[in-house]
């Protein structure tokens, strides 16, 4: 899908776009809470077990990433894939990646599935990509959605799915592309990417915390999630109230709540 070609969503999948980006804005000023929070919904907006948000530049022909994170909810061999990926050059394992890239500025807009690059899901994960990033993590496909800011920068949004779950849907590939034209108008002004007062960053545990508290879970079973001591986790979920500034789970929770409109 290029800038050119249009793809229908449903109303239902617009409006949950439109409502995470919302929420999303009221923590914007804080982006270790606005990432996790985009990370999470997305995921479950999509249909994925792990998010990647990046902000890029095109310099002769090669992506060069700005800002680049993953989901809280990825595991620590993902994350490290995902760095050594970024640090590599791993994109240029997939020359059809490393041709379109650069129309990116003239198109405006740019999603597609890994797979359609490769030829087809059965060569995607026969790949030197595919074997050298992602085998062994049980990641299968993955879906992209890539839009240019007003001030040239890339925002590119991809959601990855577990090997064993359906390919993607055109619908959601069409979503994910909405969601991210939604939030390139917004990242970099209402949305920051860098904290404004001085705040520090979530570490990458206490983020995979803040996730696993979103969901639901008890600090019982974010231990088992992670593979931590129950005290452990209960010293991050202390960190996270006093960054956020409350006393209890609840205002905690308040904060990534969106509050309705008054009548």
């Amino acid at each position: 899908m290029t800038g050119t070609e249009m793809r229908t969503i449903s109303v239902r999948s617009a409006l949950e776009c439109a409502n995470l980006v919302g929420e999303c804005t009221e923590l914007g000023d804080d982006p270790a809470a606005w990432q996790a929070h985009l990370a999470d919904r997305a995921d479950q907006l999509i249909g994925g077990c792990c998010t990647a948000f990046k902000i890029l530049r095109i310099c002769q022909g090669e992506p060069v990433f700005d800002e680049a994170l993953l989901s809280p909810r990825s595991d620590d061999r993902m994350r490290r894939r995902f760095r050594e990926c970024l640090e590599e050059g791993g994109h240029k394992d997939m020359p059809a990646l490393v041709t379109l890239m650069p129309h990116l500025y003239e198109t405006g807009a740019l999603a597609f599935r890994y797979s359609d690059l490769s030829g087809g899901l059965n060569a995607y994960y026969e790949s030197g990509f595919y074997d050298r990033y992602l085998r062994g993590l049980g990641v299968g496909d993955a879906v992209m959605a890539n839009h240019v800011q007003e001030s040239q920068h890339v925002l590119s949004v991809m959601v990855m799915r577990e090997r064993s779950d359906r390919p993607f849907s055109s619908q959601e590939e069409g979503t994910l592309a909405f969601l991210s034209a939604m939030l390139a108008r917004f990242v970099g002004n209402r949305l920051a990417t860098r904290s404004r007062a001085g705040r520090p960053q979530l570490a990458p545990r206490v983020s995979q915390t803040l996730s696993a508290l979103l969901e639901g879970d008890s600090e019982k079973q974010i231990a088992a999630r992670l593979g931590l001591q129950r005290t452990t986790v209960h010293g991050y979920v202390r960190q996270l109230y006093r960054h956020y500034g409350v006393r209890s789970r609840g205002e905690l929770m308040a904060r990534f709540v969106r509050r309705p409109a008054s009548s």
